[in-house]
């Protein structure tokens, strides 16, 4: 049976409020505790980080890029996912160009962030051009699962779908769990866990949410700049994963 991968979502890193408690802006000390974070990544055996054009104006990219080469010395190389606005080609090619820089090298998979799936005017253009991009082989959308985004899926070959999907938000379930199960692309399961450490009990029943949907999720992601909370969801995933 498929099992799941733990990826980090650094949408934690520098996207106030929703990293921490919401009383204090992003800083130098949560910074520092980001980069502890990333640290930690392959001795926790996560290869995955989830980033984006917008978290923190590109603060977020930014601190990935200059972590990436330390995080992935001598070990293996992350497999790394940033997103961008829809718009007009030309400015999606700039944001592009722009998160390449932050994060000193194209992404392996790169998603259209919340995109307007009503405007029927930029995003065909968007989705023929995010298809073309060869050098990038996931391709596709970020946003809440609907009607609307499936029959955007069924219409361009995308490779790569994220999508919230916790114990607390059961659209996912609801709506596309039968679709996503029998298409053949990465699944990225966003808003898992993240924020302020929460009680073991909420992390073992958020996790084993998750486990209950392996079928149809490919990779969960785990969004905090709190090295305890990111080593405890790492081990309570790993005890389950034994356990299957």
């Amino acid at each position: 049976m498929k099992t799941i991968e733990l990826g980090y979502g650094a949408g934690a890193i520098a996207d106030y409020p929703w990293h921490l408690d919401g009383t204090h802006p992003w800083n130098f000390e949560e910074a520092e505790r980001a980069r502890e974070c990333l640290r930690a990544l392959p001795e926790l055996g996560i290869g995955m980080i989830d980033t984006a054009w917008r978290y923190g104006g590109g603060e977020s990219e930014t601190l990935v890029g200059q972590m990436l080469p330390l995080v992935e010395l001598g070990g293996k190389k992350q497999f790394v996912v940033t997103k961008i606005p829809l718009g007009p080609v030309e400015q999606m090619q700039e944001k592009l160009a722009q998160s390449e820089g932050r994060l000193g090298r194209p992404p392996d998979a790169l998603l259209v962030h919340d995109p307007d799936l009503q405007d029927w005017v930029e995003l065909p253009k968007a989705c023929k051009w995010l298809c073309g991009q060869q050098r990038i082989p996931f391709v596709g959308l970020s946003s809440e699962p609907s009607d609307e985004l499936v029959r955007w899926y069924d219409l361009h070959p995308f490779t790569a779908i994220e999508f919230p999907c916790s114990v607390w938000d059961w659209r996912a379930e609801r709506m596309m769990a039968h679709w996503m199960r029998h298409r053949k692309m990465m699944r990225i399961a966003n808003r898992v866990l993240g924020g302020p450490m929460q009680s073991n009990r909420n992390l073992r029943r958020a996790l084993g949410y998750i486990w209950d949907c392996r079928e149809w999720v490919d990779v969960a992601l785990v969004g905090t700049t709190k090295e305890a909370h990111l080593r405890e969801c790492a081990g309570i995933f790993r005890e389950m994963g034994d356990a299957v």
